[in-house]
């Protein structure tokens, strides 16, 4: 017969350490629950609001491709212009350092065309205001509240020229509170940059409130151009832009005028020394040497090549 017998092994505590009471080791594990818990919530990111579909609701629950942008998150990143936003938008390309914006292609699907009358496959909104043509879409980016970008055709809500997706910028709004506010940025960097943005906004009453926001923002050339020994892609650009808010009883109305000088380079080519064109050129023109790297240019530019405009908006 074999008999089992029951064997009970007591571990030594560590130096320094107590033995705990059941009770106490429960309430430790469930402080610890609990601190992890509201370490977890600290880290839930807020709820995104967008109007992509023409309504307001959460970007977890619009059945498209987008990628939204806010205000802050652009002031943070320095975003130039509307063309910036392509840096951040997966499938998107084409931006460059000039006016156009033909050559902003969205999934593959662009339109090339230069002119200012010609309409882009890709519709660009500042504050749901339509601004198709290739010079005026381009606007800088201040005092923003978010940045919408929506991939593949939206015809059915944006319009015939949405075929390749749809640009949506919103800025700040006035908004009627109690006291008056704004604020203030300034950044500088190399090449002389200096850019400048601001906002204040005042409560004029209990229904009314303005918006006064401005922007600067200027840089040197930084593409050596070794036919005349210049600099080029240099741009100085200024934007003031008045906003104001109404909200009676059964009236809300938004009015915005906004006002930018940009004086800028324009687009800066360089050919490719190689391939049949090249070869083509080479044989009717003799051995042709592009002076510099492929970051500099060697450009006959006598004839001129600014890119200004003065655009207004009112909304």
């Amino acid at each position: 017969m074999t008999t089992l017998r029951s064997t009970t092994t007591h571990a030594k505590a560590a130096p320094g350490f107590k033995r705990l009471p059941l009770a106490q080791g429960i309430a430790l594990v469930v402080a610890a629950g609990l601190g992890a818990h509201a370490s977890a919530e600290s880290r839930i990111l807020e709820e995104v609001v967008v109007t992509a579909t023409k309504r307001s609701e959460s970007v977890q629950d619009v059945p498209l491709a987008i990628t939204a942008l806010s205000g802050q998150f652009a002031r943070a990143v320095n975003l130039n212009d509307v063309k910036d936003l392509v840096s951040f938008t997966p499938g998107v390309s084409g931006n460059s350092q000039d006016s156009f914006i033909d050559a902003i292609s969205v999934r593959g699907v662009r339109t090339q065309d230069f002119g200012v009358g010609g309409d882009p496959s890709a519709a660009f909104f500042k504050n749901d205001l339509y601004e198709g043509r290739n010079g005026s879409a381009v606007t800088s980016l201040f005092d923003m509240d978010r940045a919408e970008i929506l991939r593949g055709p939206q015809g059915f809500l944006f319009g015939r020229n949405s075929i390749g997706g749809a640009f949506s910028v919103y800025t700040h709004k006035a908004e009627i509170n109690d006291e008056v506010d704004g604020y203030l940025d300034l950044d500088v960097g190399q090449n002389n940059h200096a850019a400048f943005e601001g906002a204040v906004n005042i409560p004029v009453n209990d229904n009314m409130a303005l918006r006064l926001a401005g922007y600067h923002s200027e840089e040197d050339g930084f593409v050596d151009n070794f036919f005349d020994g210049s600099q080029l892609i240099s741009h100085n650009k200024s934007a003031l832009r008045l906003s104001g808010t109404f909200i009676g009883e059964n009236l809300t109305a938004h009015g915005t005028a906004e006002y930018e000088d940009r004086q800028q380079s324009g687009s800066v080519y360089r050919a490719i020394e190689t391939g049949d064109i090249w070869d083509t050129l080479e044989a009717a023109l003799g051995d042709v040497n592009l002076r510099g790297g492929a970051q500099d240019a060697d450009i006959d530019r006598s004839r001129g090549d600014q890119d200004n405009a003065d655009i207004l908006s009112l909304g």
